[in-house]
């Protein structure tokens, strides 16, 4: 089968976005089918963020040392604000669905299906596939599906839902969403299928932790903390800075990048980790805390749980497909008292954190990519043979 994927970024150098599309299109490269990544960039980021420009046409090697290709054409992009009537964030739309349609018609592209990631590059994707003639799909991840969606023409999402051929929603939050955009209409919510992130468990599994602290000049007898995310409000790093300050015994390791710097003692590691360490990191700590206000399905609690870690995350629908009392402890993410006490729970209390440390690893087995793979493939095959 020959797959046309559209999304609004790809992995490029350092700026490693929508990785988790980059796995699912490689994996589908090294089991034998055809893919081409449409994935447009914008003038605004190349020349006012000075982002690094990525290639117009990119060859790829899998893994398993096969070719893809990237396609990167250049749109306009523009304010998100009104000219009389004129939407100008609907303009910005309509420029990015003539790049992508563009390239598929000047490379002379013949996909069986064409596939979506995230539901603002759905509804170009869903456009083209219309005009094709051809089966669609949307993967529906994002951190706030509604919230995104408010610029655009209610018309254009309402006929995007109404054209798709199947939804992939990362969790029950997401589908609930769809749920709110088409009001319940079973025809709609017919085509959704909640198929959770998973993590590629050649680079995340669990290691040996003495091993990895000895590597990496940490003590054993340290307690560590491990946080992977943007420093921004939403995913907590200031509260949780805060209730770390609280212990003078406790570590941390703060993987990302972002404005709003932890600034509590005891920190061994703050900022960017090259993706090879990252499971490295992981593995020195001794648990894995994220209180996020809004999430689609986390990548990186599925990577803790990969690398066998406790996680204390949110109290909240996105974290229910992934996130139970066998690995977990869930808190008020927005309480820096609750998210203070479960870190001291697992401190003190090292049975319940082997118990859970063994509840991530049996968990993992269900997060391989390899599976999420299987049911995305078998998901598509059944809605385009019905």
């Amino acid at each position: 089968m020959e797959y046309c994927f559209v999304a609004g970024n790809y992995p490029y150098k350092e700026r490693q976005v929508h990785v988790f599309l980059e796995n699912v299109v490689t994996r589908l490269v090294d089991r034998g089918e055809t893919c081409n990544v449409i994935a447009p960039q914008s003038y605004y980021a190349y020349y006012i963020r000075k982002r690094d420009r990525r290639p117009v046409v990119d060859t790829r090697v899998t893994p398993g040392g096969n070719q893809y290709k990237v396609y990167s054409p250049l749109y306009f992009v523009y304010p998100k604000f009104k000219v009389g009537n004129l939407s100008m964030h609907n303009l910005s739309r309509k420029h990015f669905y003539q790049a992508v349609e563009r390239v598929y018609r000047q490379n002379d592209l013949h996909a069986d299906v064409i596939y979506s990631h995230f539901f603002q590059a759905g509804i170009a994707g869903v456009k083209l596939a219309t005009q094709l003639g051809l089966p669609s799909f949307i993967a529906n991840g994002e951190a706030d599906t509604i919230d995104s969606l408010k610029l655009n023409n209610p018309n254009a999402v309402r006929e995007t839902l109404d054209h798709v051929t199947g939804i992939i929603s990362v969790s029950t939050k997401n589908k609930n969403e769809i749920k709110e955009l088409s009001h319940n209409d079973p025809a709609i919510m017919k085509k959704v299928r909640i198929i959770v992130n998973a993590v590629d468990i050649g680079r995340f599994y669990k290691k040996d932790r003495e091993q990895v602290r000895k590597e990496m000049g940490w003590s054993n007898d340290q307690f560590i903390v491990a946080f992977t995310g943007t420093f921004i409000e939403r995913k907590g790093v200031k509260r949780l800075s805060h209730a770390l300050d609280r212990f003078d015994d406790v570590y941390s390791i703060f993987m990302g990048v972002g404005e709003e710097q932890p600034t509590c003692k005891n920190i061994l590691h703050c900022g960017r980790v090259e993706n090879v360490k990252m499971n490295d990191y992981l593995n020195a700590a001794d648990v894995f805390v994220l209180p996020t206000l809004a999430e689609g399905c986390s990548n990186a609690i599925v990577e803790a749980v990969a690398a066998g870690l406790p996680v204390i995350s949110s109290d909240m629908e996105f974290n229910y497909d992934v996130l139970d009392d066998s690995c977990s402890i869930l808190i008020d993410p927005n309480d820096e008292e609750a998210i203070y006490q479960a870190i001291l729970k697992l401190k003190t209390d090292p049975e319940l954190r082997n118990k859970l440390a063994s509840g991530a690893e049996k968990k993992a087995k269900e997060l391989s990519l390899d599976v999420r793979v299987d049911k995305i493939q078998t998901f598509i095959n059944e809605k385009m043979t019905e």
